[in-house]
This record gives C-alpha cells, structure tokens and sequence, in this order.
C-alpha cells in the first residue's frame, strides 16, 4: 500500500481481515515476520520504536482512543510531552492556557482543562484524541509531510460530527500530510477518501479511486462477493402489527410515550447528545429514571424501581453500546461471555459442568457465526465483528419479549453488520419486540420499522413504511420539526 501525500487514503474490510493487525505493525506493537515500510523514500525498520515514529510525523488515533479516563483533558493532550519534560515541576497554569486554546481549535470550547476525560461525551473524546495526535504531528506537518492514522475514530460520531471531523482532515491534508482512515463506513469512506485499499482474509483485495467506485463495488470487494451482503435485514415491514406488547410512559424520559407491537422494530434517535441514547438503560434498570411505568405482554413495571435482575426475570435484554466496557469480559471466554446470563443451568451442586458448558457454546458459535469456531478463545482476542455476534448470542438465546438495543453494530465490518441485523429481524420474526438507539442512520433505515426522532429532549417526529431512509432520517434530525405530540 502506498499513500500520497495531501490524501486521505481508506484502508476497508470486514473484521478479522488483517486492518487491525496491519495499524499495530505500523504502530510498533507487533513485529512482523516480513515487511518494509519507507517514509519519504527512506526505508524504516519494522517495527518502529515510538520516537522513531514520532521523527516520522506519524500519529495514530486507535479505536479505544487511548485516552485515561482518571486523568485531566490537559494532562491526557500533552502526556507523552509531560512525561519527558525535564524538571521537577510543571506550571500547570500555562499547561491550562495552552489546553483551552488548542481546544478552541477543534470546536471543544466547552470542554474545561481540568475535566477528567470520563466526563467528556464520545464526539468529546473522539476529538480530543485526534487532536492530540494531530498536535504531535503539527511541527512536520507544517512542512508538507506527517501521516495521521485514523483507526475507526469516527465510529462513535453522529453524521454533523463526522462532517465537523471531515473539515479537520481537509485542513491536515492541505498542508501535504496524509491521513490513512480505517473504517466500517462505505459512505464514510467514499465521501471522505481519495483511494481505498480492501484487505480481505489478510490480503490486499484491491485498490480503488473512491470516485469511481460505488458502494455496491466497495461492499462486493469487501465480502469477495458474497451473498450476504444483502437479505432478510434489507427488507421491511411496511404495516403496523396487530399487537401492542409493550408500551412505556416515561414523563422522566422526555415525556416518552411509546407503543411497540409484537414483532416490531422501533428506531429511536436524533443528533448526538439527545436523550434518546439513555432510554435503553433506563428501561433496562441501569440507569435511574425519576419516573415512568413500562408494561410488557400484560405486566406493568415501575421503571423508577425496575433493575437488571427483574428485567431478566419479566424478559427483557439488552445489549449495550460498549462491549468492551459493559458488553462483555474480555478475560473470560467465549462461551462463558455468551452463557453468563444462563449459568446457573449447568450448576451441579457447587460445580459447573463444563462438558455441558462447551455442547451449549459449540451450539451458539455455529448458530451466530462467531469465528473462530473455538468456545475457549479468550473474548478479547476476537475481532469486534465477533465479539459482538458473541453478545448478540448472549442474549439473543434467552428468546425475550423485549428486546433494547443501544448502537448494535458500532465497529462493526459489514458482513459482520448485515449478519446480526438478521439474527435481530429472525427473533423479532417470533413476536419479540425491539427498541434500538442509534444515531448510525443507515443501520437504522435497514433495521427498523418505524422510527421516533428526538430533538431538544423531546419527540418531535415519526418515520414509518417508505420514509425511514438514511436520507430522511438525517434531515428530519437536521431540520428539528416542531413538537407534533
């Protein structure tokens, strides 16, 4: 793979297709059994030592985002600085002075020097960790050279914010520095790269010039052709279900008042920062809500005391945004992530019947497709795309009555997506109802029956049958339509 100077050049595939693995040699945390990489012109040692990297102006922004969530937004933008500094003391005064006026440069006047990076929203987190790197790269930069490494850092961001970031790549790449984007996102990356390289099955698939390409190419050449990339989760229901089973008054929740039939999938979203990205946990019990009842299949809940226990129990999952945070243990395996919820079923006395354990497991893995096809791989060890068909497993088996989604396909390669997004549609084919957050418009338009758009804190509009589309649900979100409750 070659890059340019002044381009912003794509690096696509599905998960476990080697792009991951491929950042890491380059960022020097694996070695390489062969390889060479050449910086204008200069050949470089693989793997490079971090100021080998930091001379060669080249930065990476990892998809975790690197960032210390116990240390302060200046002390996590100047870390590598501070931490060769010499001298006893820093004047933290000026280390704050100079924060505030580096974020005023990427949109985060808002944000306080002092604020741990725990508090920061995800655009806020995402932005500051790009514009750490970038600030490291900013001297060579300057001189036409440099290589920022975006490593999914826009999987987080609702679309205004991608557009916000699409600026800063602009401004970086005038200078002559190029930026190699690795995302899930066709349309990210054909609006956003001059040339795309695939990798597929840790081989170069191809390279494409973005304008000349189609999303329907990029996807073949993605997938080698496979079939899956499109199917069941393409097709949607027009009509309404005859059955109401579950419906939620939440006046706590932005005066949620919402309907859900049986086997029906409701979209929930807006820009980001809009309440609708807690309902999930707050119906689920792990956030506290101030007010609200929810009743599935007959049974009313007090939402106020509800709690992921008695969820369980009356039949509602969820799988949540993070997986590497709250979606699962990434030290446990396979198996025992995705049987966690069922464990007491292969409890014989005080012992856990392994044997039983792996049949299960062995059955789920085939079921989902998680790969590799091993029960005892160690959770961490799996790419997103499977880590999270692991989750979808997880929950997906215990067959509830509602099922609450928050950002279901994050990170997610596309086979990958389009794969889970028909494990979802098979179990709401059985009568399951389904609630899903997102502020990824296209997983919402290919997903979702019906959609409610928040803006302010409260619903203002709903999509049903031919209007959710990507298109229309960005520019109802954009337009901010008056309140029709």
């Amino acid at each position: 793979m070659s890059i340019h100077p002044g381009e912003v050049h794509g690096l696509l595939g599905e998960n476990g297709s080697g792009k991951s693995t491929l950042i890491k040699v380059l960022a020097g945390y694996h070695v390489p059994d062969a390889g060479r990489l050449a910086v204008d012109g200069r050949g470089e040692q693989l793997p490079p030592s971090a100021e080998r990297l930091a001379g060669m102006g080249i930065a990476f922004v990892h998809q975790d985002l690197g960032l210390i969530n116990s240390l302060s937004v200046t002390e996590n933008l100047w870390m590598r600085e501070l931490s060769v500094r010499k001298g006893a003391f820093v004047s933290w005064s000026r280390e704050h002075e100079r924060t505030r006026e580096t974020l005023a440069r990427y949109g985060l006047e808002g944000v306080h020097p002092t604020q741990t990076a725990s508090t920061l929203s995800a655009f806020q987190r995402a932005m500051l960790a790009i514009a750490r790197a970038i600030e490291g790269i900013a001297e060579i930069a300057g001189e036409g050279r440099g290589l920022l490494v975006l490593d999914e850092a826009m999987a987080f961001l609702a679309d205004h914010e991608r557009s916000y970031l699409s600026g800063i790549v602009g401004d970086l790449t005038a200078t002559g520095a190029a930026v190699l984007l690795v995302t899930h996102d066709l349309d990210d990356a054909l609006k956003l790269c001059d040339r795309i390289t695939v990798l597929r099955d840790g081989e170069v698939a191809g390279t494409v010039a973005a304008p000349d390409t189609s999303p329907q190419e990029l996807a073949r050449l993605i997938t080698g052709g496979l079939a899956r990339t499109s199917g069941a989760a393409d097709r949607r229901t027009e009509s309404r279900p005859d059955r109401v089973l579950a419906t939620v008054e939440c006046p706590g929740v932005s005066g949620l008042s919402l309907r859900i039939g049986a086997g029906e999938i409701v979209g929930v979203t807006g820009l980001a920062g809009e309440a609708f990205g807690q309902i999930p946990y707050l119906l689920y019990g792990a956030l506290p809500a101030a007010s609200g009842q929810l009743t599935l299949d007959g049974k009313t809940f007090d939402v106020r005391r509800h709690s992921p226990d008695k969820s369980l129990a009356a039949g509602i999952v969820l799988v949540p945004g993070d997986r590497q945070r709250q979606g699962a243990v990434g030290s446990l395996t396979v198996q025992e992530n995705m049987l966690l919820p069922r464990l007491s079923e292969f409890m014989h006395g005080p012992l856990l019947s392994r044997r039983a354990m792996s049949a299960r497991g062995t059955t789920l893995i085939r079921r989902y497709d998680v790969r590799p096809p091993y029960g005892g791989a160690v959770m961490s060890t799996l790419s997103g795309g499977n880590q999270q068909k692991a989750i979808v497993a997880k929950w997906l088996q215990l067959s509830p009555g509602l099922l609450l989604l928050d950002e279901p396909t994050i990170g997610v390669d596309v086979g990958s997506r389009v794969q889970i997004f028909e494990y979802i549609r098979k179990l709401a084919s059985g009568g399951t109802a389904v609630l899903c957050s997102s502020v990824d418009y296209a997983q919402l338009a290919t997903l979702c029956d019906r959609i409610l758009i928040f803006s302010r804190g409260v619903v203002v509009d709903e999509l049903v049958g031919p209007q959710v589309t990507k298109d229309e649900i960005l520019t109802r979100c954009l337009l901010q339509p008056p309140t029709t409750t």
